[in-house]
């Protein structure tokens, strides 16, 4: 009806959808458990058993997803040893895209982007690991089958009405978010602030890292995305947020440590370390909302640092998208705690567009995703100057030196 009103058909539709997703089925299609998200934590004795084995760190280097409870690949061993009787009931280890594809179409089928974030993958063979299926204790065949990004779908079925509308399956949230704003120049890294915050590059093919805290995840054949992720960026503000607790009163300088929901990069933390270091916490929302937002910043730069080291180079060219950059000032906090020139749209639901933009290429409309990018407008925000650059980097060595004093049972910096 919206599109009939202004005079358009709809043309095709694009699936974007988070990571990590799990859910449990049985031989019908039927959803033997809820939508388990990556926020999911009970694989926790998994991680800190196998965490530091070789197994597990050849797993990262075939998959491209960082060994973590929010893995699927943990979730399933999970089940397997504390839920015998489930995990012997469910017929297929579906996600959400594959279970609303086999609604829809009546096929389990899940795309490689998606796929490639589940620990279960390989990213040289573009198939289930055999090793990983070993790990999870699991048989492919219990698994969806695969499909690229650019699998198009052109009868399926909605409320009982066959559609010949053309259904793309389209890729994950965050490759999408980076897609929308890059267009696949490689070498240009994204920014994501929203609820959690992910900084991401593009590569030309799969790279092992030796941070293994980072993911690297399939787009296209020559587009893969590099990065981190952190658990913690809008979801530390609002009238919700925590009065964060003194972890130092002896500080001489303000710092906030903002692990309030653990961590995934640049480091891995099952627990909360958040709270306030200094002598006299802010009095008003205003001033502790500065320190928020400087202590969200100062992590996403410990992350550029190991995507720089990863790629060799250090980006002078940064992207922004996602709902928090509506705060003010925020971009240029960035553009000067990263040294670098960003580039703002004005488009926030980045994951939404880069779902429309594959479908343009998967219906044939485009040659390239950089054709894409013209008469595309950005905001060019660059940094403040030498004075505001070298204040961000003492403090990066401030944060740095106090998160892993804390974690290493040392005295703080002062």
């Amino acid at each position: 009806q919206l599109l009939s009103k202004h005079g358009r058909q709809l043309e095709a539709i694009g699936l974007s959808t988070a990571m990590h997703s799990l859910v449990l089925l049985d031989s019908g299609f039927r959803a033997l458990t809820p939508l388990i998200t990556w926020a999911d934590l009970r694989s926790a004795g998994v991680f800190e058993k196998h965490r530091s084995t070789a197994p597990a760190a050849e797993l990262v280097d075939r998959s491209g997803t960082p060994f973590h409870p929010m893995s699927p690949l943990l979730k399933i061993r999970h089940l397997h040893e504390r839920e015998p009787a489930l995990f012997r009931q469910t017929r297929y280890f579906a996600d959400l895209k594959s279970l609303l594809i086999q609604r829809l179409t009546g096929r389990l089928e899940v795309d490689y982007s998606l796929a490639s974030a589940t620990g279960l993958w390989n990213a040289r063979t573009i198939e289930w690991d055999a090793a990983a299926l070993e790990f999870a204790r699991l048989e492919a065949g219990r698994l969806p089958d695969l499909a690229p990004p650019t699998n198009v779908y052109r009868h399926w079925i909605w409320r009982g009405q066959k559609q010949t509308v053309p259904l793309v399956i389209g890729a994950s949230d965050g490759c999408l978010a980076n897609l929308s704003t890059t267009f696949g120049e490689k070498g240009a890294f994204n920014l994501t602030l929203g609820t959690s915050a992910a900084l991401r590059v593009n590569l030309a093919e799969y790279r092992p890292r030796s941070h293994q805290n980072l993911f690297c995840y399939y787009l296209a054949p020559d587009l893969w995305v590099l990065g981190g992720a952190s658990n913690n960026a809008g979801n530390l503000f609002g009238k919700e947020a925590e009065k964060p607790p003194v972890l130092d009163p002896n500080g001489m300088e303000p710092l906030l440590l903002p692990y309030r929901y653990g961590e995934r990069s640049p480091l891995q933390l099952l627990s909360p370390l958040y709270g306030f270091i200094g002598r006299e916490m802010p009095d008003s929302q205003a001033g502790m909302d500065r320190l928020l937002e400087e202590a969200v910043l100062l992590n996403l730069r410990w992350i550029k640092t190991q995507l720089d080291e990863e790629i060799g180079a250090v980006a002078d060219k940064l992207y922004l998208s996602g709902g928090l950059l509506r705060r003010p000032g925020l971009s240029q906090m960035v553009a000067d705690a990263f040294d670098t020139i960003v580039y703002r749209s004005d488009e926030l639901e980045s994951s939404a567009l880069g779902a429309i933009l594959l479908s343009w290429q998967a219906l044939g409309r485009v040659d390239s995703f950089a054709s894409l990018s013209e008469g595309v407008r950005y905001e060019r925000i660059a940094p403040s100057g030498p004075m505001a650059v070298d204040r961000w980097k003492e403090r990066f060595d401030f944060f740095v030196s106090a998160v892993n004093a804390y974690l290493e049972g040392n005295t703080l910096p002062r």
